[in-house]
């Protein structure tokens, strides 16, 4: 049972946010810590006056019934919109119509707006980065960066990738094995604005080769402001070869990339380094829960770097908890 116990949840993603839902409905007293200033992890948005840019999760699919019915319901919420792009790959440098089976979804006006849909009713934290947790189950601590102190909790599930989750856990903690079976890619994103179609012909288009990896032409995604705006996604291998390059030599050599297709400079660009864009598809249970230490952790990089990943772990992680979560 996990009626009335206080559990922290660490990390303010889709995950710890499905998870943070489930739990609270059973009558537990949820607290979410996310350090950024707005829920949704990796489903984010970059402003600049009015302009947009989906600078993470470009879109998502649902493959389950389950998950399916699920985005069924932020659809009618108006929270997410089928985008009826055109797309294409680059396959050993010739440029393909691609026609997805299943139906492409993004947020709606802007990919954050499904964070934002998913925090409400939620006790969240933001810009609250969480440097440590001391003490054992039914009596966690919790530090953030500028020596606040949050407590105490029954339980602690972290919903970050695993670098970032290990650096959390206790030194003598058993999940902390399992965090290192857990990897990523960096990536690279350049968000780019022009004053004509950049590549009228296209709305998004994945490479197999080169600096890029996908490049999509954000303005044509559904209930976004009118522009010619553009996310380039660098390739985990470019990323990794050029992880501290200047922003700017990014931009010119992702933009560059670009041009070749028969795009024109941008007028404005700016770039965003992802450190753990990517996980890495993983064969374990989609999450991991230590009863007895009364810690937790949930992620996409338990499954693999989809939305509906991350969905899937925030789901097992609550039923760990409920199956395995009462009293000690």
């Amino acid at each position: 049972m996990v009626t009335a116990q206080r559990i922290a949840i660490i990390g303010a993603g889709l995950s710890g946010m499905i998870c943070a839902h489930r739990l609270q409905d059973l009558g537990a007293n949820v607290t979410l810590f996310e350090k950024s200033r707005g829920a949704g992890g990796r489903m984010s948005t970059r402003r600049r006056d009015e302009a947009t840019w989906d600078h993470g999760a470009q879109y998502f699919s649902a493959r389950s019934e389950a998950f399916a019915a699920l985005v069924n319901t932020w659809e009618r919420a108006g929270v997410v919109a089928r985008w009826q792009g055109r797309f294409a790959s680059v396959v050993a440098g010739e440029l393909r119509p691609e026609h997805p089976s299943a139906a492409r979804f993004v947020g709606t006006p802007k990919m954050s707006s499904l964070g934002r849909h998913l925090s409400k009713g939620l006790t969240v934290h933001l810009q609250t980065r969480i440097a440590s947790l001391t003490g054992a189950r039914g009596a966690w601590s919790l530090r953030d960066v500028d020596d606040g102190r949050h407590g105490p909790f029954d339980l602690v599930l972290i919903s970050a990738p695993g670098p970032q989750a290990r650096a959390l856990l206790p030194d003598t903690s058993e999940l902390r094995e399992r965090t290192e079976t857990l990897s990523y890619a960096p990536c690279w994103a350049v968000m780019a604005e022009y004053e004509e179609p950049a590549l009228a012909q296209w709305d998004g288009i994945k490479f197999d080769q080169g600096p890029l990896s996908w490049v999509a032409r954000d303005s044509s995604k559904p209930g976004r402001p009118p522009g010619e705006r553009w996310v380039l996604h660098a390739s985990a291998a470019w990323t990794h070869a050029h992880l501290e390059d200047t922003k700017d030599a990014v931009i010119d050599a992702l933009t560059g990339a670009l041009s070749a297709l028969g795009a024109a400079p941008p007028t404005h660009a700016h770039a965003h380094r992802w450190r753990y864009a990517l996980s890495a598809p993983h064969p374990g249970s989609p999450a991991a829960f230590s009863p007895t230490e009364g810690l937790g952790l949930m992620g996409d990089g338990f499954i693999a770097p989809r939305v509906e990943a991350a969905w899937k772990s925030g789901m097992a992680l609550s039923e760990l908890v409920i199956a395995e979560g009462g009293p000690s």
